[in-house]
């Protein structure tokens, strides 16, 4: 019987270390229930069935395979017509062109997202999916580059002049005898440059157009005390650079003040009066700025970053005082902590509601700890009961425990 050796059983550690996380993901995905955590509570394609049969995440997808083609395509042409020329022939300069090829590649995507982000903004470009395209290209090209051109540099050029001596053109040499013997490197760095295009967030991220969602309330009041606020706070984040497109959500009964009151917006928002279209719109967000209430529990749950605000009437104003719980936002009182951020009154000023926005546009790490404390309060709220109780019990729970005190 053959013996396995020290380094097979340390190379069999290391992948049971590297995909272990990937499988208990995939299990997981199989899961009756929304936790990540053992016990397993039965088989399930429930959570397959909520992805392909929403219209936001077969967009999502759709739009990535667009994206990853067409980057394929033109990098495996330009790639390979680059790795010929700078290994082919001696030319001045064909030190420095090999640097300013792989140069994208020893910087970080975020670098280059925000650096192109600048560039779109500077020439006046319209984010859209060619941008983004065109990112993906410039930071995955040096991957191909280097693939291509390792393999032209252990080349057999005397096959194409033998070729050339028996009578074949230029054009029929690299399609007869070139094209076939460096077509396993050009499939290789092909499926190189899609996996990084698939998974490429940051470059994505930055110079494609945001959605932001704004929600000024569902009461006559809540809309006239915060349109004003919420429309110079998407004209400080336009003129912060920020390419957005704006979805309001909004009641029957509040429509027409909604439609009135952002007439005087510089960027007109799309009104959404729709339960069905709310939801889409809560899919496709990046970030929403909202006015306190019910409305942040909705968007927790759904996984949206969100800085939250509101302006009291002056009748509140007189009874703030007698307000006893730490916060507003619903989140945070079910995860009991600081998830969401809040402004009231004075402090709901425009640059400092689009910094914090901006925070949750560019700065990952920030919106890691919002969507964990979302997922928090998924997790207390996975019960039968429904979720208008369970808001209810935590808030008379603050208030309680603030009178024992």
């Amino acid at each position: 019987m053959r013996r396995i050796s020290g380094l097979g059983v340390y190379t069999l550690l290391l992948f049971l270390f590297l995909f272990s996380p990937v499988f208990v993901v995939v299990l997981f995905s199989f899961n009756k229930t929304a936790g990540l955590t053992f016990p397993f509570h039965g088989f399930s394609l429930r959570w397959y069935r909520a992805v392909f049969s929403s219209p936001v995440y077969r967009d999502a997808i759709v739009a990535s395979l667009r994206v990853a083609v067409i980057t394929v395509v033109v990098v495996v042409v330009v790639g390979t017509l680059a790795g010929i020329g700078v290994t082919r022939y001696a030319f001045r300069g064909s030190t420095a062109v090999r640097a300013l090829l792989l140069f994208p590649a020893a910087l970080p995507g975020l670098f280059i997202g925000i650096a192109l982000l600048s560039f779109f903004v500077q020439t006046k470009v319209t984010l859209s999916l060619w941008t983004v395209t065109l990112g993906h290209l410039v930071y995955v090209l040096p991957y191909f580059f280097l693939v291509v051109a390792a393999r032209l540099q252990r080349f057999d050029y005397l096959l194409e002049e033998q070729a050339r001596d028996l009578g074949a053109g230029p054009w029929t040499t690299f399609r007869r005898v070139t094209l076939p013997l460096i077509a396993p490197s050009l499939i290789a760095g092909a499926l190189v440059v899609f996996s990084l295009s698939w998974d490429e967030v940051f470059i994505t991220f930055f110079d494609r157009v945001k959605t932001l969602l704004v929600l000024p309330g569902s009461r006559r009041g809540e809309v006239s005390r915060l349109a004003g606020p919420f429309g110079e706070t998407v004209s400080a984040l336009r003129a912060r650079g920020h390419r957005l497109r704006l979805l309001l959500p909004t009641v029957p009964h509040v429509a027409d003040l909604v439609r009135t009151s952002v007439a005087r917006w510089d960027e007109k928002p799309e009104i959404i009066v729709e339960t069905e279209r709310k939801w889409q719109a809560f899919g496709k967000a990046d970030a929403a700025l909202i006015a306190s209430g019910t409305v942040s529990l909705e968007l927790a749950l759904s996984g949206v970053p969100m800085v939250s605000c509101y302006k009291f009437d002056p009748i509140m104003l007189m009874v703030q005082s007698l307000i006893t719980v730490w916060s507003a936002a619903l989140p945070n009182l079910i995860a009991d902590r600081p998830v969401v951020p809040e402004s009231y009154n004075q402090y709901v000023r425009p640059r400092y509601l689009a910094r914090q926005l901006e925070a949750l546009f560019s700065d990952t790490a920030y919106r890691t700890w919002q969507k964990d404390g979302f997922a928090e309060v998924a997790r207390r709220m996975a019960t039968d009961r429904p979720s208008g109780d369970i808001a209810a019990d935590v808030v008379l729970r603050h208030i309680k425990l603030r009178h024992s005190n």
